[in-house]
């Protein structure tokens, strides 16, 4: 997308008679160098560029308290441990967990079920899952704040396109394993940075809850937001670069009334107070980092305060699991020394777990005959810390820490303990799980455990935690019930990872029955024209419109363009193996106010095709699938905790 310029007429303020000498000494090219200013002041400009950034061996990425931290609210924050370029990528993937139908089930919000902000779906396409899908983002999706005048971090929509479930080696028997639908195959969603971020910055991200009214920390009485940082940034390089060219040429005063005039006779009130009431400060504010980091010190801290208050979640990274059918596991990113703390996880409370059951409802819930029945909890629930004698489970936010998978006894290298952090409320573990149920008092981590190495751990040995027996006593029942029980009739066996290779190098089929397998669905990523009415082209009554190629992979695989799509023919075609030059025409539905219409779509190239696992068919919604808490040693899960005092064997 190209820069906007808002063009404004500029009124000529009056001179004021002592303000006169300020300008006689100005030739023509010193007054279009001053008119430069004049119109930055009235103008937007948006920059973007992309950069890579090489690991250097350093922590990367710290969490600490927030700079929107308040008197009377702790929040935690993520902070940069290195100078990032613009468009580095932040971290190591985050791991999504749909929650399906959960919204719609005995009327409960998203706050009752966690305390925690959910995610529309689309930003990691999991819109497809479900009638009603909400999303989890473990990482830098639950710890990233909003700040009202920065935005340097945003989600990265083309990798969270390319998640795709494990495929095991060896055929359709080796894909059947009694993992399937125990683990997030949404296993990809990365952030970058969207401008520079030098090593110290909080990093912030838009989480769509709008603007807020003013500065954290301020108390100024007009509004800043980032677009006037931008705009103010912009004419402070303009100023800087005015007086330092006239350095000669002007006197103090000069400079001083011609500041003076700028800054309260051109621009606005929310302008001027984003930069110094003095010109001799222009300099330093450029070279501090712009107005944003001027007038929001709090949100670049220096090394030894991260290392005082801060805590690295650079440790451990994900990759694919060492133990066969278990998907993503946490590896060490360095070495350690037994005792060690290799990570830290806080923690948010879901007072009642029944919460994460997944409901199949047969006929209306408002009407006394709807039958409703638990087909299977929620995935989320197996991310989940929790006690076989508690309505409490404990959701990890720290996404390597969240898939360190299971080996018992020796065979782990870590153990669970209370952090010492200033995360940690000690006093919350003497309370009970209802008094806890509190979701505007604990709507954020207010508890956190350490990981701690129990003997030493090399450099890229994978981590693994002793989930306890009550979940390896579960386990094993899983595993003799799935090696008994007839799997052909309820796991689809091609998955739509295997049709889009497949399609990587063949052209998409038109829509025919039976020329897409049972359980997969075709999207396309679509953006179209607009047209008025009087040039609207139509055919039998149905609209056509022109694809709108997109040149940012941004914009055009986000979620929100993405579409359920028919393909009624082919356009291009550049044979059987080069599917580059393909191109078709489809067809989708597009909601308006005035109700579902179809519209068909002209000149849709081969990569913007995909397919994915049909509604309520990926294997996540398989009520075979293994659930069950993470289990917490017995000597360190609190006694005020524990309020389910008669249970069954099967009850998790």
């Amino acid at each position: 997308m190209g820069a906007t310029f808002v063009l404004c007429p500029l009124i000529a303020p009056k001179v004021p008679k002592d303000n006169r000498y300020t300008f006689h000494r100005l030739n023509a090219h010193d007054i279009i160098s001053l008119s430069v200013i004049l119109f930055a002041a009235s103008s937007v400009l948006f920059v973007s560029a992309s950069s890579s950034n090489e690991d250097d061996g350093s922590c990367r990425l710290y969490l600490g308290p927030s700079s929107t931290s308040k008197k009377d609210i702790f929040k935690l924050g993520i902070y940069s441990g290195v100078d990032l370029p613009p468009g580095s990528t932040i971290g190591t993937p985050d791991i999504a967990v749909q929650l399906i139908d959960i919204l719609k089930q005995d009327e409960k919000s998203d706050e009752e079920i966690v305390t925690i902000n959910f995610w529309t779906s689309f930003n990691t396409l999991g819109q497809f899952e479900g009638d009603d899908v909400t999303t989890f983002v473990t990482g830098l999706g639950s710890l990233l704040q909003e700040h009202p005048s920065i935005v340097n971090a945003f989600w990265d929509p083309p990798n969270v396109l390319f998640h795709q479930q494990f495929q095991e080696e060896g055929g359709k028997d080796k894909e059947m394993h009694p993992g399937r639908g125990a683990y997030s195959t949404y296993n990809h969603v990365t952030f970058s940075t969207r401008q520079f971020v030098p090593a110290g910055m909080e990093l912030f991200i838009d989480i769509g809850k709008g603007p807020s009214d003013r500065n954290i920390g301020d108390n100024e009485e007009v509004l800043q937001n980032r677009f006037d940082h931008n705009r103010a940034d912009e004419i402070l390089d303009h100023m800087v670069s005015f007086f330092t060219n006239h350095e000669s040429k002007l006197t103090e005063q000069s400079k001083t009334d011609i500041y003076d005039f700028l800054t309260n006779d051109v621009m606005g009130a929310t302008l001027s107070s984003l930069l110094p009431q003095a010109h001799d400060k222009l300099q330093a504010i450029k070279d501090m980092g712009g107005t944003t980091l001027y007038k929001n010190p709090r949100v670049l801290v220096d090394q030894e305060w991260l290392d005082m208050h801060g805590h690295c979640i650079d440790n451990i990274v994900p990759q694919r699991s060492t133990i066969v059918n278990a998907g993503m596991g946490a590896f060490a990113k360095r070495s350690f020394t037994k005792g060690e703390v290799v990570t830290i996880l806080p923690l948010l409370f879901i007072a009642d777990k029944k919460n994460l059951d997944m409901k199949h409802v047969v006929g209306s819930m408002n009407q006394e005959s709807g039958d409703e029945h638990v087909a299977a909890p929620q995935l989320l629930l197996n991310y989940c810390f929790g006690h076989p004698q508690s309505s409490m489970a404990l959701l990890p936010v720290v996404t390597a820490g969240s898939l360190i998978n299971h080996q018992s006894g020796r065979k782990s290298n870590v153990q669970l303990q209370w952090s010492k952090s200033r995360i940690q409320r000690s006093d919350l573990l003497q309370v009970s799980p209802e008094h806890l149920n509190d979701h505007e008092k604990y709507n954020y981590p207010v508890l956190a455990m350490d990981v701690i190495s129990t003997r030493d751990i090399e450099k890229g040995e994978e981590i693994f935690l002793d989930y306890g027996p009550d979940w390896e006593h579960a386990w094993k029942k899983h595993e003799e019930e799935w090696a008994s029980n007839s799997k052909e009739d309820r796991w689809t066996f091609q998955s739509a990872y295997q049709w889009n290779l497949k399609h990587q190098t063949t052209p998409h089929q038109v829509d025919t029955e039976g020329s897409i397998p049972d359980g997969i669905l075709r999207i396309c990523y679509i953006l179209y024209e607009e047209l008025p009415d009087r040039e609207e082209i139509k055919c039998d009554g149905v609209s056509i419109r022109k694809f709108i190629a997109q040149n940012d992979e941004s914009s055009a695989y986000a979620g929100r363009n993405a579409y359920e799509c028919k393909l009624l023919s082919k356009e291009g075609y550049g044979g059987e193996t080069d599917v580059s030059s393909c191109t078709y025409r489809v067809s989708i539905i597009e909601s308006t106010e005035e109700g579902d219409i179809e519209i068909i779509i002209e000149g849709i190239p081969h990569n913007a095709v995909w397919y994915i696992d049909a509604p309520y068919r990926s294997d996540q919604h398989n009520s075979d699938a293994f659930r069950h808490t993470i289990g917490i040693p017995e000597d360190i899960w609190p006694e005020a905790w524990l309020n389910i005092f008669d249970r069954s064997d099967d009850e998790l």
